[in-house]
């Protein structure tokens, strides 16, 4: 039986020579990956990065039997001097180098010496320390590297495209993308590419608008402002900055400034105009909106006050966004033109194709990970819930609850059951007996005392399970 061990995954950089005349005096820099367990962290050389680098170089030197020797391994992660966890490839030390007068080697024509350097062991490991400390060179001062111009990779630039081009006849779009697409990021140049003149973001979680001015600070606004709802004591929460909204609105009709402004969702359905109770943000409501950005769509807007925030906006009609990784809530609320999907397989199929459809370039998905995918074939199990059409285990109606009416129920409800019960308990007991039963050779999350000891920190949920549709 496999079993799936925790691990974590470090890129590395290796340095490595060969004994052959036309490479006398030149290191090969390189990167690699390696996986080790959670809780252990590579230092140089250390087995786990030998192992991984000579593995990478048995790629690269093939079965012709050409010697070679590692000289170093290096873990290619640092923190900033914000303390935020980054990870680099072997590129930045190649620019490191460059930047200090060594280029790399022409080898002559059709000949890639692309990674191979005229430097001693010693230059190579300054310059892996010099991308550590964030230098351009290995004379320059610490944090002395420029900010970094933003490239979108084609799904972003795809995504971004598509969403315009559908606000010019469509008013709602989704973007079902998975953490790591660069939601916020794409969303701002969704507004700097329309030129939306007021752009309103709203935040189920107020925790969240960090990542919002973070972003905001990356995209080239040549005549915007932002801005955030002060606290109750009047003050501006850490990295809202900007001007209030009522300076913003006088910005705008006078000078052309355009805006963007976040808000909390949670502090809107509060408001008279949403059937709550507080006589507050009035002018948010009766504000013209170009386009509303909603963040973690899936949150927050489908409960009753949830549902009146957003019509209360959409009255003007403004361009809505909806940004989620798991909009299985919202899905039904779009057609198939209103939603632009970027999940996890797709991601991975990029960064394993890249290098074929795009030798010698830089691989843009290279810094994220590997995801494991595991998946458990439910419909020989339950063969009854296994959708027709198109072939899936229909969780939908498995989990299916009784809500007393007949038409929504295909039926009466039983005498014995109550509103809320599942209407194939038998069926979810089975399910759950199958997940527990214990039995060695199961795959199954619970199956046996390994498993259990992985998934005890698990919290299940079914939620938004709804009926069959008329």
């Amino acid at each position: 039986m496999a079993v799936t061990t925790a691990t974590r995954k470090y890129n590395i950089i290796y340095v490595y020579s060969v004994p052959y005349n036309d490479h006398r005096g030149l290191l090969k820099i390189g990167k690699a990956e390696v996986d080790v367990e959670e809780d252990y962290y590579p230092t140089p050389n250390d087995e786990p990065m030998t192992k991984a680098a000579e593995k990478r170089i048995a790629e690269q030197l093939g079965t012709g039997g050409f010697k070679h020797t590692l000289e170093y391994t290096e873990v290619a992660h640092y923190r900033d001097e914000n303390g935020k966890g980054k990870a680099f490839d072997d590129h930045a030390v190649h620019d490191v180098l460059k930047h200090s007068g060594y280029s790399n080697h022409d080898f002559g024509e059709d000949i890639s010496g692309g990674e191979w350097f005229p430097v001693s062991l010693e230059i190579a490991k300054l310059a892996i320390q010099a991308v550590k400390e964030e230098r351009q060179s290995l004379t320059s001062p610490k944090h002395s590297i420029p900010d970094e111009e933003i490239h979108f990779r084609e799904e972003q630039e795809d995504a971004i495209e598509r969403t315009i081009t559908h606000f010019g006849f469509g008013d709602k779009m989704l973007w079902n993308a998975k953490m790591r697409f660069g939601k916020t990021l794409c969303a701002l140049e969704v507004v700097r590419k329309m030129d939306s003149k007021r752009t309103l973001i709203l935040t189920h979680r107020p925790a969240v608008r960090d990542g919002w001015f973070e972003d905001f600070e990356k995209i080239k606004f040549e005549h915007y402002q932002r801005g955030c709802k002060p606290r109750s004591d009047g003050s501006i929460p850490e990295g809202g900055l900007g001007q209030s909204f009522e300076s913003m609105e006088k910005d705008l009709l006078q000078n052309g400034t355009h805006y963007i402004y976040f808000m909390s969702i949670q502090d809107l359905r509060g408001s008279k105009e949403t059937g709550g109770k507080f006589d507050k943000n009035a002018a948010i409501f009766s504000t013209q909106w170009d386009l509303v950005i909603l963040d973690e769509a899936h949150e927050g807007t489908q409960t009753k006050l949830g549902k009146a925030v957003i019509a209360a906006l959409q009255k003007r009609k403004p361009k809505m966004l909806y940004l989620s990784g798991t909009p299985y809530n919202i899905l039904d609320q779009f057609s198939g033109s209103e939603i632009y999907t970027w999940d996890y397989v797709k991601e991975q199929q990029a960064k394993e194709e890249w290098p074929s459809k795009h030798p010698g370039v830089p691989n843009p998905y290279e810094g994220l990970p590997r995801m494991n995918i595991h998946t458990y074939s439910m419909g020989s199990a339950f063969e009854t819930y296994k959708h027709a059409e198109n072939d899936y285990f229909d969780f939908r109606e498995f989990f299916r609850v009784w809500t007393g009416d007949a038409d929504i129920d295909n039926g009466e409800m039983p005498s014995d059951a109550k509103i809320g019960d599942f209407v194939h308990k038998g069926d979810v007991r089975a399910f759950l007996d199958l997940l527990t039963k214990d039995d060695p050779d199961s795959n199954y999350p619970f199956a046996n005392e390994l498993f259990r000891g992985y998934f005890q920190h698990s919290f299940w949920v079914v939620p938004g399970v709804k009926p069959p549709l008329r």
